[in-house]
């Protein structure tokens, strides 16, 4: 691990790994690293928490532990599909959202069963739902928060939120046009809906059918042109 961090020094070089994911990988940390207070000031303590760090789940982080990654700058990549799956647990998105830590939204697929982001942030939704049931002072995040977290959020922990996350003139344009009426829809619109009811059944309802067109820095990548004639 000095090894690892002496190169992430070195070369200013992103670091990912996981950190808190279930209790029983946190007690196997303790004992192997028993002079360290907690699993997040192992990787402090070898380089690995810096502000090109993302740390997966961090399902069961103490203050000190959330206090630590924040002032190294260091991200959280929550991943609600794997800790469902695993049966780690359900983090603390909420509060960490609250305290300002870096936040994105991860698959973990080899944990998971889904690479697709909106899985996750269905996933993750119905996880800050969970959380405010058994923990009714911690208020569920909105859908529109959970989209924050998996494109500007995810940006951020990426370092690039300059760069890319969001339409800000002067970014990289990523993006993709959304037809909700597209054929096979999955979607069902009424006269009532508004923008905003058309975003939350694309985010819950939608798929691959109603993306249309995809670009990627500004570039037309995939797709066809809308036609409802």
């Amino acid at each position: 691990m000095k090894g690892l961090g002496n190169l992430a020094a070195k070369y200013n070089l992103p670091v990912q790994s996981h950190l808190d994911e279930n209790v029983d990988e946190i007690t196997r940390v303790k004992k192997i690293h028993p002079s360290h207070s907690d699993y997040t000031s192992v990787y402090d303590a070898y380089g690995l928490l810096t502000n090109r760090s993302i740390m997966a789940h961090v399902v069961y982080p103490t203050e000190d532990e959330r206090q630590l990654i924040k002032r190294r700058g260091a991200g959280v990549s929550h991943c609600p599909n794997s800790n469902f799956n695993l049966r780690s647990g359900v983090a603390k998105v909420r509060q960490m959202l609250n305290e300002g830590l870096k936040l994105s939204l991860g698959t973990d697929a080899s944990a998971g069963y889904a690479t697709s982001i909106l899985n996750a942030i269905r996933t993750g939704y119905f996880a800050a739902i969970s959380r405010s049931i058994e923990h009714p002072t911690e208020k569920y995040l909105k859908l529109a928060e959970m989209f924050y977290i998996a494109t500007l959020g995810g940006a951020d922990v990426l370092g690039m939120k300059d760069i890319i996350g969001n339409f800000v003139i002067g970014k990289q344009f990523d993006g993709l046009i959304i037809d909700p009426l597209s054929n096979n829809s999955p979607i069902d619109l009424f006269d009532h809906d508004d923008i905003t009811s058309i975003f939350e059944k694309f985010i819950n309802n939608g798929d691959d059918r109603n993306i249309v067109q995809v670009y990627v820095d500004g570039k037309f990548i995939h797709g066809s042109y809308m036609n409802h004639s």
